[in-house]
C-alpha cells in the first residue's frame, strides 16, 4: 500500500458533521472519505495540503473534534486502486471453499460464506471506504454473546460498546497476554 501511494498523504478524523458536509468538503479539496465510524464520525484521507485546508473548513462548519492520525498512507481511497489490484492477484492463489463462520466485508457489511468473496472484499477495501458503522450495526443485529476486536487499538470496541452496551466487547489490545485474552473468551463459552 505504501508503494502505491504518492508521498505527502495523511488522514484526519472528523467528528460532529453530517456525511453530506464531509463529502462536500472532501470533494472541494481532493480528499476522500476513507472510513465511516458513525453517522457523524468519519476519517478522511488524501494529500496533506488538502487536509490542512479541509481541517480549517471542518472547524468553521462546527466539527466537534478534528484529529490528525499518525498515518501517511491514504488507505481505503481510490488512490490505492493499484494496490487493491495487486493484492487481489496475490489472493487468487488461495483456494475457494466454505468458511467456518461468515466474514463481514468492511465495505458493505455483506456476510461472506465462502473464501473467494471474502478475499475479493478484502482486496477492494484497500481502495474503497470502510463502513465500520454498518458492520457494527450488523454485528449488533446478530446478537452475539461477546465481541472481540482484533487488531491495533480499541477504537472499534469503544464504538461498539456505545451502540450495544448490553453486549460484552473487548479489544485484543486490552489484554497483556494471549492467556488473558483466552481466559476472557473462555468465560463465555
Amino acid at each position: 500500500m505504501d508503494e502505491a501511494a504518492p508521498s505527502g498523504n495523511g488522514m484526519l478524523a472528523v467528528i460532529g458533521l453530517s456525511r453530506d458536509l464531509v463529502e462536500q468538503v472532501t470533494a472541494d479539496f481532493g480528499l476522500a472519505i476513507a472510513i465511516v465510524n458513525g453517522d457523524r464520525h468519519f476519517v478522511v484521507a488524501g494529500l496533506c495540503d488538502g487536509l490542512v485546508l479541509a481541517e480549517a473548513r471542518f472547524h468553521d462548519l462546527g466539527a466537534v473534534r478534528l484529529a490528525r492520525l499518525p498515518v501517511e498512507t491514504p488507505s481505503h481511497t481510490p488512490v490505492l486502486a493499484a494496490a487493491s489490484a495487486g493484492f487481489a492477484k496475490r489472493l487468487l492463489q488461495i483456494p475457494d471453499g466454505r468458511l467456518l463462520c461468515p466474514v463481514l466485508s468492511a465495505i458493505d457489511a455483506c456476510a461472506n460464506q465462502r473464501v473467494r468473496p471474502a478475499l475479493d472484499a478484502l482486496a477492494r477495501q484497500i481502495s474503497q471506504p470502510m463502513n465500520w458503522a454498518l458492520c457494527m450495526e450488523v454485528i449488533r443485529e446478530l446478537c452475539p454473546d461477546v465481541v472481540l476486536e482484533i487488531g491495533p487499538g480499541n477504537a472499534l470496541a469503544r464504538l461498539f460498546a456505545e451502540i450495544a452496551p448490553h453486549i460484552r466487547v473487548r479489544a485484543s489490545d486490552d489484554f497483556r497476554s494471549i492467556d488473558g485474552l483466552l481466559a476472557w473468551i473462555g468465560r463465555f463459552g
